[in-house]
């Protein structure tokens, strides 16, 4: 364990410098023009040699999360954080997705209230940001059927519907026989008429 102790006046507060696995052999300080202490030392764990500085720290105040308060589902949007005061000592912003830096993407799938976190880290403690995104459903903006105009009295033909938004919902009535899946890539087509059987009385 190193310790780093001063005096106050009264009486000899300390901090840890290392923690107590590493060890602090062989130590040599040295304070700087600011009084601030520089300690070289031993980390007589692993064999190595160390430097040691203490570094004002300035609190973050406040820590803002900005971007699209509301999102289609499956949607992503950007967001950024910044914190105030500008000259607080932050060495990492983080996110609750796993996310560093200024700024990242979200997106969720199910519609409702969700909430996303942006943590500044200014090294003698840290500070979070909320933010809420109401995710909601995008409906179709409109359809269209398509199929024969007219059919031949025991001729099969098929429609469906083809919406104008992101999500797509199809219907496909056949006459006289099984539904057949519709063609890939969601194109329009129409299927040749043929001949069915009349049932028997």
């Amino acid at each position: 364990m190193l310790y780093y102790a001063w005096h106050d006046g009264t009486s000899w507060p300390k901090e840890t410098v290392d923690d107590p696995t590493r060890g602090g052999r062989d130590c040599a300080l040295a304070l700087d023009a600011a009084g601030r202490p520089h300690i070289g030392y031993e980390d007589s764990a692993h064999g190595d040699v160390k430097y040691a500085h203490l570094i004002d720290c300035v609190p973050v105040e406040v820590v803002t999360v900005t971007g699209p308060a509301s999102l289609p589902a499956g949607a992503s949007g950007l967001y950024t954080a910044t914190y105030a005061p500008p000259s607080a000592t932050v060495r990492l912003l983080s996110w609750d997705n796993g996310a560093t830096g200024a700024r990242t993407m979200y997106d969720w799938l199910l519609p409702g209230p969700h909430r996303l976190t942006a943590t500044a880290d200014y090294y003698c403690a840290a500070t979070t940001g909320t933010f809420t995104v109401t995710i909601f459903c995008q409906p179709p903006s409109g359809a269209a059927i398509q199929g024969p105009g007219t059919l031949v009295p025991g001729l099969a033909g098929r429609a469906f519907t083809r919406d104008q938004g992101r999500s797509r919902v199809s219907v496909s009535p056949w006459i006289g026989h099984s539904p057949a899946p519709m063609p890939s890539g969601g194109q329009d087509s129409t299927l040749p008429a043929r001949s069915v059987p009349r049932e028997q009385k």
